[in-house]
């Protein structure tokens, strides 16, 4: 990968990641501030709604990732017509998505009560507040789409700037609504706002880079073009239903089967991962955009970035998945109190569940690079529907661990060994046997740092403050963590090249500031 290209992600990955982090303070703020003046019924209301929009954004799955690998080439040549074509289709097919999620929740109105069980502490009406989490899905697509042409453009980061912004003035307003009026409607109604005005901004700020594309604003795309782009939209809807239904489904089956309570719980354990996996995507999100290109330059180097990337991968999972695995509880016990705690043995799957998913990581992003959506498309589909089998037949024995369990299993049967070989067979044209070997590998060293870290806190630490033994389990974790990963992988060519790329980019960073 060029140093060009490595700066690329570098910047826009710097800028998604500080947006991350300011998005997860201020959500754990408002989370915490939600939880405390509305409680945990309301908890898993907005879990169960947050949840049942995702699916209803599956009239969107397929435009924006097809689109954006359409846009690779096109701007690389500064290719206006055709780039003005592909945003023309782009804008209607997002505002007919607006109207079909509106439809379509409508529809949903009078089976909620049957979704909605056991939430007898909620003021509102249920309705009312379903109502507006809709609007809500659907406004975020007004304007959107102008964000996609900065990202696949490489210019990611000015849309994070603006994400930084708005991020900060909605928690200053919800914050408001919840402490002084414990007001859940103008919460919602705040996010709604907030967000058509952040896209609007967005949609203005890309008007001003792109004006080349005023000339062609009223170009569309011939049938040869749209049926090609309809191929690749169908393939990649396909693909994201697995994902969609693997999040999503979950606290249905949840909430239905138990009750509406335990997804609150469950939700809490969510957000928490969602923070970190959240991070780590703005990594894979910046790095996309180069990858289309890289693959697209057809670069013989792209199996060493691939290699390189997945070992920091595994570095960034590994760490994490320790972490989760020790800290997940004590900081929830911490944070709002023993009640909103679930058993060691739950936390176990879910840790190993979101690893399983990180890892995947590196091969969604050569796989989106590399336009590879008809490839995959059946396979996840099959992954949902196990997902949904296994959940609920699992969910009558086990409960929540069952639901958790389900997903797991539903990805290790399907997307976790299939889509490397898809990509290993198509893109690097080499045996994916290599990949598994490599895989258990990095999984077994995992293992190993949680059975030393295991062993060391429950027979050597005794330390009766819990903020404090929070902190030497951090610590322990990272330590431990990283000497097993050096130990094993010091001598590795993956190792080595990632480890090059830190100190060059600790080299330039050093001279800019002595400049």
């Amino acid at each position: 990968m060029s140093e060009s290209r490595t700066k690329k992600i570098i910047h826009n990955s710097s800028f998604a990641i500080l947006k991350r982090v300011v998005s997860i303070i201020t959500g754990f703020i408002t989370k915490t501030i939600f939880i405390r003046t509305l409680g945990l019924q309301y908890v898993g209301v907005s879990g169960l709604f947050t949840d049942i929009l995702i699916m209803l954004s599956l009239a969107e799955l397929g435009i924006g990732s097809a689109i954006t690998y359409s846009l690779y080439k096109p701007l690389k040549e500064d290719d206006f017509l055709n780039i003005a074509k592909l945003m023309h289709f782009f804008k209607l097919s997002y505002r007919i998505i607006a109207i079909v999620i509106v439809c379509v929740g409508i529809i949903l109105i009078p089976v909620l009560p049957f979704i909605v069980n056991e939430v007898p502490d909620i003021q509102e009406g249920v309705q009312l507040i379903f109502i507006l989490y809709v609007i809500n899905s659907a406004t975020s697509y007004l304007f959107i789409y102008k964000s996609i042409l900065l990202i696949a453009d490489q210019k990611g980061y000015i849309v994070s700037n603006y994400q930084i912004i708005f991020s900060l003035v909605k928690v200053l307003f919800q914050c408001i609504m919840l402490l002084v009026y414990k007001n859940f409607i103008g919460y919602l109604i705040t996010e709604i706002i907030v967000t058509f005005i952040q896209n609007y901004f967005i949609s203005r700020r890309a008007n001003k880079e792109y004006l080349e594309l005023e000339r062609y604003k009223n170009e569309k795309l011939d049938k040869k073009e749209q049926k090609k782009l309809f191929a690749d939209v169908r393939a990649v809807f396909t693909y994201k239903v697995s994902t969609v239904v693997l999040s999503g489904t979950d606290s249905t089956v949840i909430s239905t089967l138990i009750n509406t309570g335990s997804v609150g719980l469950v939700g809490n354990y969510k957000a928490i991962r969602g923070y970190v996996s959240s991070i780590i995507a703005q990594v894979f999100n910046a790095m996309n955009p180069t990858i289309g290109n890289l693959v697209a330059d057809n670069e013989s180097n792209k199996y060493k970035v691939f290699n390189e990337l997945l070992f920091f991968t595994f570095w960034v999972s590994s760490l994490t998945t320790v972490i989760f695995y020790f800290l997940l509880n004590p900081f929830i016990e911490l944070w709002i109190g023993r009640t909103y705690l679930l058993s060691e043995v739950f936390v176990g799957v879910f840790v190993f569940e979101y690893y399983v998913s990180t890892m995947l990581g590196p091969i969604g992003s050569f796989r989106l690079g590399s336009g590879l959506f008809i490839q995959t498309k059946y396979v996840t589909l099959l992954m949902s529907v196990i997902n949904l089998v296994v959940s609920i037949l699992l969910v009558k024995r086990y409960g929540v661990i069952g639901v958790i369990l389900g997903t797991v299993i539903s990805r290790l049967l399907t997307q976790a060994w299939y889509e490397p070989y898809v990509v290993y067979k198509e893109v690097f044209d080499k045996s994916v046997k290599i990949y598994y070997r490599k895989y258990l590998s990095y999984i077994s060293s995992t293992f190993l740092s949680i059975a030393i870290v295991k062993v060391i806190s429950v027979n050597f630490l005794n330390i009766e403050n819990s903020f404090f033994k929070l902190i030497v389990l951090i610590i322990l974790s990272i330590v431990v963590n990283s000497l097993v990963i050096i130990i094993r992988y010091s001598r590795s060519d993956e190792y080595q090249n990632v480890k090059l790329r830190f100190l060059r980019l600790l080299n330039t960073n050093h001279l800019r500031r002595n400049r």
